[in-house]
């Protein structure tokens, strides 16, 4: 009888020691679990930090404008270009075909062919001048103009825009080392510098963030 009295002791004895194990160990658990969840809302919080401070992509910065005004006589255009652009003594080249400015012209923006060579009027311009290479075929190219049209507009004055159709003119292939459609030039001070070589609007920087370095260099 004594020794099943002591055995009971030694049972509850042990009963009480094991849930007080248990106690501990779901306690240390728990504390565990509190201290990675917090990590987890510090990391958190740091990932929402760096998203807050990247740069915003193009389709937050500019409006795109979907159609704008073609000018298609011959002396409307000499005349606009004239006016808003540097033609010094150029002359007109008749092989000189795809290629347009961008320009505000009344209020209103227009697009404008240009009846120059390409390269001697960009020797010319005193303005930087942003140019987007594109092509008819090219999906990208296509979606691209809006957001081109918007930066037309943003940079009316103090760049100026310009549009090349490497269908209608080739030899810019080779002259201008294209690789991709649509490819992003920036000219100033008689220097190129390429910009871009494909249109993301979503992409962070964006094109309008690699421009803006350029133009302010």
């Amino acid at each position: 009888m004594k020794n099943l009295k002591k055995l009971m002791k030694k049972a509850m004895i042990l009963s009480l020691s094991l849930i007080m194990c248990l106690m501990l160990i779901s306690c240390g658990l728990k504390d565990d679990q509190d201290t990675a969840d917090k990590k987890d809302e510090s990391v958190e919080d740091e990932n929402t930090g760096v998203q807050e401070n990247l740069p915003p992509a193009l389709d937050k910065q500019i409006t795109p404008i979907s159609d704008i005004e073609q000018v298609t006589d011959s002396e409307t255009a000499k005349t606009i270009i004239s006016d808003l652009t540097e033609v010094a003594e150029l002359t007109t080249d008749s092989d000189n075909k795809g290629v347009s400015v961008i320009l505000k012209h009344d209020d209103k923006l227009k697009s404008v062919p240009l009846e120059y060579s390409f390269i001697n009027w960009i020797s010319e311009q005193t303005k930087p001048v942003i140019i987007e290479f594109v092509a008819d075929y090219s999906e990208p190219s296509n979606k691209s103009l809006p957001y081109l049209y918007a930066m037309a507009d943003k940079y009316s004055d103090t760049a100026i825009v310009a549009l090349v159709d490497i269908e209608q003119t080739p030899r810019f292939v080779d002259d201008f080392d294209l690789e991709y459609v649509p490819t992003y030039y920036v000219s100033k001070n008689l220097t190129l510098y390429v910009v871009e070589t494909s249109f993301d609007p979503t992409a962070e920087p964006s094109l309008l963030d690699k421009i803006e370095q350029v133009l302010t260099k």
